[in-house]
């Protein structure tokens, strides 16, 4: 996970703040509560399927059920009930919707945007290489594993990304202005340059006021099924 811990907190946060979606504790709470429910299924069904005798019964169903075709790509019953695997795409989704619940997402440079993607998509990491140490096997990551969808982890997180959302804007910002004076893309014309700005402001603006929306829609329906 990205470790933003050390970005300092100044004016720019309290003057921006209304600027920004807010973020709901009950969300929250709701995400956590949702994410503890499911795990517990599966990790209710992962016990029952692989130490309750009903592996055998579960394969004929597979067997029953899977074309002639398909059966060739059929996987065993060990391996398609292994539960970190599915323990690792039930963070993924839980911190992809975390990350839904505030404008942070949209606010995010390219660079760490495309880091939280990879993580999402590789919730058990992606290994560069592994190597011994002291007959201790050390893995270096291309793409560090999500971690589990823990409160603590979770709202410690998101309060880190809610605190360099200004951060992440005067980036983008910067590289408006960058834009308006030339430097930033040598194959737009200088005249254009100007325009070009405008549009990126106008886009910011959109995806922002987009998010908003959502999030007014999400807790109204969230209090109407309380």
């Amino acid at each position: 996970m990205t470790d933003l811990s050390h970005a300092k907190i100044g004016d720019i946060v309290e003057d921006a703040s209304e600027f920004f979606a807010p973020a709901s504790a009950d969300l929250v709470d709701g995400l956590i509560g949702g994410y503890l429910s499911e795990r517990g299924r599966i990790e209710q069904l992962h016990e029952m399927m692989t130490g309750g005798g009903f592996s055998g019964a579960l394969w004929y169903f597979m067997e029953g059920n899977t074309s002639d075709q398909g059966r060739y790509y059929t996987t065993d019953i060990a391996r398609l009930m292994q539960l970190e695997p599915a323990v690792a795409t039930l963070n993924a989704s839980y911190w992809g919707k975390a990350l839904s619940l505030t404008d942070v997402y949209e606010c995010m440079p390219q660079k760490r945007r495309t880091e939280w993607q990879e993580q999402i998509r590789n919730p058990m990491g992606k290994k560069a290489s592994s190597r011994r140490h002291n007959n201790e096997s050390l893995d270096e990551w291309e793409v560090h594993p999500l971690p589990d969808f823990e409160e603590t982890t979770v709202r410690s997180t998101l309060n880190d990304l809610l605190l360099a959302r200004s951060k992440f804007f005067a980036e983008r910002v910067d590289g408006i202005f960058r834009a308006l004076s030339g430097e930033h893309d040598p194959y737009v014309p200088a005249a254009m340059q100007p325009v070009r700005a405008a549009r990126l402001l106008r886009q910011f603006e959109q995806h922002h006021q987009g998010q908003h929306r959502r999030q007014q829609v999400f807790r109204a329906n969230a209090g109407r099924k309380g």
